[in-house]
């Protein structure tokens, strides 16, 4: 749904979003959302990718963690649930913004 450009091994500084193919991901979700929140929901599905990616920006980590903001993959109800936070070693790592590998 995001992605991290890489070049010769370096992180670039930007990243792509893809917003079309996280509405069709969480579709089934939001009709569990009552109809004025939808919107607010489906912002917040967009604004936890784009923190993922930030997060690879940020920390120049291509590694995703197994929990937390940079785990590779997410569901429908990480995206929309009411908690989404970085990992210990995440947040250390942007605290410092020195690169450590993280777990697969």
């Amino acid at each position: 749904m995001g992605w991290t450009y890489v070049s010769d091994g370096a992180i670039l500084p930007y990243g792509d979003v893809d917003c079309d193919r996280i509405r069709l991901f969480i579709q089934m979700g939001l009709l569990g959302v009552p109809a004025r929140q939808r919107e607010q929901a489906y912002g917040r599905a967009v604004g936890r990718v784009v923190a993922h990616e930030l997060y690879h920006i940020l920390t120049r980590n291509p590694r995703h963690g197994s929990v937390g903001v940079g785990k590779a993959a997410y569901t429908v109800r990480d995206l929309l649930g009411d908690r989404f936070v970085f990992d210990e070693a995440e947040s250390e790592q942007l605290r410092t913004n020195q690169p450590r590998l993280l777990s697969p």
